[in-house]
């Protein structure tokens, strides 16, 4: 019999969850091959939150009080899903929050006694948090730039300062600048915060001499992050000022013209 924090699983697993959305843990069963299912318990981390027995008919929340699934809702905000026969059950966690976070444990056993069947499966459970936005603003000016916009006038030589940050996110969002969408990010001053919840924000600093190189050039900030889908970018567009210079040995070949 399985004793909560030992033994090796048989399976391991990995989810992610954002911040108020539902989740469903699976736990792998063995019901036909193993003469039918005993119970299933689940456990987050060392405390057992759940047992389940079809025969029995019984639904217990931790402490092994026996409770209805409508105050398992309001005390667990979590049921289970199962049915007769399926080759997988799950723990349902609606409304996911950030202390849901957790190493999940589901032992099931079988009315089949011996090894191959009884089985416990670790599910690690990392709660994601998007960033709202990424934001650009030109530390000379004080201005915020949205995507696309154009910085300048700059007089080539001059050296533009372009500050980049995320909105709240965890895990805490990676902040880069990019050139004419090279992979290769461009060097830069990195910094982030983080909180105890393990949600914080990132940034990243811009400073670079503007040359002729940079003429039509796009930079480009992205925010990434597991939490989302796409990154978060901003483009921004310089425009340049050239120095023109005089040629004098060009000149001098030309001559003057009548």
């Amino acid at each position: 019999m399985f004793v909560s924090g030992s033994g090796e699983p048989w399976l391991r697993s990995e989810k992610h969850a954002e911040l108020g959305t539902e989740i469903l843990l699976p736990c792998v069963l063995k019901s036909p091959q193993c003469e039918g299912l005993h119970s299933i318990k689940w456990y987050r981390g060392p405390t057992r939150i759940f047992i389940f027995s079809e025969d029995a008919g019984i639904i217990r929340g931790n402490n092994d009080i026996a409770l209805s699934m409508n105050v398992l809702r309001e005390c667990f905000r979590a049921d289970i899903e199962y049915s007769s026969n399926s080759s997988k059950t799950y723990l349902k966690i609606p409304e996911v929050q950030l202390e849901d976070e957790s190493l999940y444990k589901c032992e099931a056993t079988y009315m089949a006694v011996n090894r191959e069947c009884n089985n416990v499966q670790h599910i690690i459970l990392n709660v994601t948090v998007q960033p709202a936005f990424v934001r650009v603003i030109d530390e000379n000016s004080k201005n915020t730039l949205s995507t696309g916009a154009t910085l300048g006038p700059i007089n080539e030589g001059s050296t533009i300062s372009l500050y980049c940050e995320s909105g709240e996110g965890k895990p805490v969002p990676t902040v880069e600048w990019f050139k004419d969408g090279v992979e290769e990010p461009l060097e830069v001053t990195s910094s982030s915060t983080i909180t105890d919840t393990g949600i914080g924000t990132g940034s990243s600093l811009l400073e670079m001499q503007i040359t002729r190189e940079e003429l039509g050039a796009t930079f480009t900030c992205k925010v990434n992050s597991i939490a989302l889908v796409e990154p978060l970018t901003v483009d921004i567009k310089p425009d340049i000022h050239v120095r023109h210079y005089n040629d004098n040995k060009a000149l001098s070949m030309i001559g003057p013209q009548c």
